[in-house]
């Protein structure tokens, strides 16, 4: 889980990175990563969302909040 801190796709950069490391470790079945925006003047709609991404060969859900 990373907490939008500036732009949303360096915040997700450093969430991918992250999130692979640790999956490298643990070796799950799947790998998810949720970024949460506490920003007041962005609305729902641009906050939520979901994709696919690929971190290191693996793939990672990321879930915006």
């Amino acid at each position: 889980m990373k907490v939008r801190r500036g732009s949303l796709e360096a915040t997700i950069a450093q969430g991918l990175k992250q999130t692979a490391g640790y999956a490298d470790k643990c070796h799950p079945e799947e790998a998810h990563l949720i970024i949460v925006d506490p920003s007041e003047t962005r609305s729902w709609d641009e906050k939520v969302f979901v994709q696919e991404r690929s971190a290191d060969g693996r793939s990672v859900t990321v879930w915006g909040m």
